[in-house]
């Protein structure tokens, strides 16, 4: 792949760094320590076409883990000592060097991505209508049944430990039926509520749960793609599920971040909006359209677009736009004084501060500068 990375809306230039190019990087990297750890689905000739997972690891600018198997059910996480938590039909840890660590049961393939609590609980949902929670190291804790719900998406932690998640009823006759859930850090059932066809993984802002709904009938669906013209931004009580504000949003909206001033902020096609209990408190057209936002240590928020890379003041103004060979359809990643993201399975870095800094150790291997200069 040819890179390039030009800088838009104001003078001088900047470094672009070809961290990785491979087949194997289809999802958002993880990043934690000294550790960038790519995942995706692969396509093994001798597998018929089945769908494995394949991550690399950087410590020193050279690649210390790979390890495939499959399928999985969403994507991995890096849990308790540099341990990649891959939800497949077991819950494996991985270690950094390649191998598996521990291997969990679960009864069913992963239907979620795997979600870590602040005291290192690992959760993670399967096919079977099942919500699991494991210690760090592995041992189960608790595990709660929806069925006839099988749950879908992420699930947000809050920081006591209840675990909030949407679930999809799995008979093929009621196909756009959803609830909302609330588990306890033991996954004993708080409350499982019938909620509208979320659009966008749950975001713990404040006392609220924050995501994206559609709010047209159901009957309209029948497989195909929701009007987002009848999309709205909701907000639920951690503690009741009732909803307590709903913002219409006339397009398809993104997972929302939090501010330090506690507003809501999320993109709808080419606008990055920020509500403050369900009002207004800016929304930016960039012409061109966004992805979900990432808000940075220093309040600004980095946001895939089109074409590259968004990033955004805290006020919401457009700050500075990198076009970049491809679209970012992805979060991008913070990591180490670095934005970066996955265009086009090659992951790129750009320095986050106004000066040039040299590559991280993991990027120095094989990095690509095209450009040297000063934001």
């Amino acid at each position: 792949m040819s890179l390039f990375l030009a800088l838009l809306g104001c003078g001088g230039g900047s470094a672009v760094l070809n961290v990785w190019e491979g087949p194997c990087c289809d999802g958002t990297p993880i990043a934690h320590g000294d550790y960038l750890v790519g995942w995706g689905w692969i396509t093994d000739s001798d597998a018929s076409g089945a769908g494995l997972v394949t991550y690399h690891a950087w410590e020193g600018g050279g690649v210390v883990g790979r390890q495939s198997f499959g399928p999985i059910g969403g994507a991995p996480a890096l849990g308790a000592d540099d341990l990649v938590l891959v939800p497949s039909d077991t819950l494996r840890a991985i270690a950094p060097g390649g191998g598996i660590f521990w291997d969990q049961y679960l009864p069913a393939l992963a239907s979620t991505p795997v979600s870590i609590a602040h005291d290192g609980a690992i959760w993670v949902g399967t096919e079977a209508g099942s919500v699991h929670v494991f210690d760090r190291d592995g041992n189960a804790i608790g595990a709660a049944g929806l069925y006839p719900y099988a749950p879908v998406g992420r699930v947000a932690i809050d920081g006591d430990g209840v675990a909030y998640g949407f679930a999809r009823h799995v008979s093929p006759e009621e196909p756009e039926q959803y609830v909302l859930y609330a588990l306890a850090p033991d996954a004993s059932v708080r409350y499982v509520l019938p909620v509208d066809v979320p659009l966008a993984q749950p975001a713990l802002i404040g006392e609220t749960l924050v995501a994206g709904a559609y709010r047209g009938p159901v009957a309209d669906l029948e497989g195909e793609a929701p009007d987002f013209d009848l999309a709205e931004m909701v907000a639920y009580d951690l503690v009741t599920g009732e909803e307590t504000w709903a913002w219409p949003t006339g397009g398809q909206p993104s997972t929302a971040v939090e501010t330090e001033r506690g507003e809501v902020v999320f993109t709808v096609d080419a606008a990055l909006v920020g509500l403050d209990g369900g009002d207004v408190a800016f929304e930016t057209d960039a012409g061109t359209t966004l992805w979900e936002p990432t808000v940075g240590d220093d309040g600004r928020f980095y946001v895939g677009c089109d074409t590259g890379l968004c990033v955004f003041r805290p006020n919401g103004k457009l700050d500075v736009a990198y076009a970049l060979d491809a679209p970012v359809y992805q979060p991008v990643v913070l990591h180490n004084g670095w934005a970066i993201a996955n265009v086009g399975r090659t992951l790129m870095g750009v320095p986050l501060d106004r000066d040039v800094r040299p590559a991280p150790t993991w990027a120095r291997a094989g990095a690509d500068n095209r450009g040297t200069g000063a934001r």
